[in-house]
């Protein structure tokens, strides 16, 4: 199964939840929704909160669907970002595996290991900025980029949430996943 839900009983009146699921069926937002539902309607029905109320309908996930399928379809956007990105120069890294004529796999990863120290560094730096540690790898990322090509303008791309900007967006349960 995608999403399992187990009650491990320590004695008569104690419980531990465990959940276990596949990353492909929800995100860290959704995760949050669900356990917060999970856990006022739990508290209700055991009498040691106000009653369960039932949760509004939201946009059904089947929009979200629909709407990354028109997306990847439309002529328009796809001629949008062609010329938005016509003459943007590739800035392929140093150490990325040199492309070869036949076609490959479209994901390459290279994996590192950062210096404790070097961690404990980048994580103050962005408490003091009040962010988390993922906008200053990223500024660090195209900061990098922008040294080794000799140029203030940085093509890259980022992994994001995707979820609709519609009422309800923010509060179905799925999985949104969105390259920009």
């Amino acid at each position: 199964s995608l999403m399992r839900f187990t009650a491990h009983r320590l004695s008569d009146g104690e419980f531990i939840l465990s959940l276990s699921f596949h990353h492909s069926i929800i995100d860290g937002w959704s995760l949050s929704l669900l356990i917060q539902e999970f856990v006022e309607t739990y508290t209700a029905a055991a009498g040691h909160g106000r009653s369960a109320e039932t949760r509004p309908a939201t946009l059904p996930y089947r929009f979200y669907a629909a709407q990354e399928s028109a997306d990847r379809k439309s002529a328009a956007a796809r001629d949008f970002w062609a010329g938005y990105l016509r003459g943007a120069p590739a800035m392929p890294l140093p150490f990325a595996p040199v492309e070869h004529e036949t076609p490959g796999p479209r994901w390459n990863e290279t994996k590192f290991t950062v210096d404790p120290a070097v961690h404990a560094s980048l994580s103050a730096l962005a408490r003091r900025w009040g962010t988390s540690l993922k906008p200053v790898l990223l500024a660090a990322h195209v900061a990098v980029l922008s040294r080794l090509h000799h140029d203030d303008t940085v093509l890259t791309h980022v992994f994001a949430g995707g979820r609709l900007d519609e009422d309800g967006g923010d509060e179905t349960l799925g999985r949104f996943p969105h390259f920009t």
